[in-house]
């Protein structure tokens, strides 16, 4: 299924019904932020586009065919924009391309980012939880503030932010999301009046 399918008014309605149902239930407040993908990974493709390029430079300079020059001057640059503009379109050559702890890396520092920017360190008991999307890399980060850093969450965490490894659809991240507020709902179970200080969804 296309990453099209998180960004519909549908799946918001869906992921922030699901929120609000989880901050009914548990002393949390949770933002679920969607992007559709990881950014600054494109000299990754232009890497792989000049790789091309090279081979098909070698191929023109060694192969017993004779190719005329005009080929090599217009054959080699549109190798490497294609191979890049592959990689830009395709999410399976960007994670086939890219290490996965390169990719993790890059998620670890947009995470931590929109952490502070987006305001969930600055709840009122510290007890947000930002849980960032990027289904075209197939990529869920969960970011917890100080109050919450201390729940006993690691199995629930590991499958909240591998969700979307075998299945890139919006049930896989809602499924994994009310496993996640189930076990929160057991260790901070809601005791006051639920004020929502987060969008639900970013």
């Amino acid at each position: 299924m296309s990453a099209n399918a998180f960004f519909s008014e549908a799946t918001k309605d869906r992921i922030g019904a699901c929120v609000e149902a989880i901050e009914s239930r548990a002393e949390v407040e949770i933002m679920v932020a969607v992007r559709p993908r990881l950014t600054r990974l494109d000299a990754w493709g232009l890497g792989w586009g000049a790789v091309l390029g090279y081979v098909g430079l070698l191929g023109f300079l060694y192969l017993p065919t004779a190719f005329p020059l005009w080929l090599a001057a217009v054959g080699v640059p549109l190798l490497v924009a294609t191979a890049f503009a592959v990689f830009r379109a395709s999410s399976w050559v960007r994670r086939l391309l890219v290490p996965a702890s390169v990719r993790r890396a890059r998620a670890d520092e947009m995470a931590s980012a929109a952490f502070h920017r987006l305001g969930v360190r600055n709840t009122k008991e510290r007890a947000g939880v930002l849980v960032l999307v990027f289904p075209v890399d197939a990529v869920v980060l969960v970011r917890a503030d100080v109050g919450v850093a201390g729940a006993t969450l690691d199995a629930e965490l590991q499958g909240l932010e591998g969700c979307l490894v075998n299945a890139r659809v919006p049930e896989s991240l809602l499924g994994a999301l009310e496993r996640f507020g189930a076990v929160l709902a057991e260790q901070r179970p809601r005791r006051t009046e639920r004020i929502n200080e987060l969008e639900d969804v970013a």
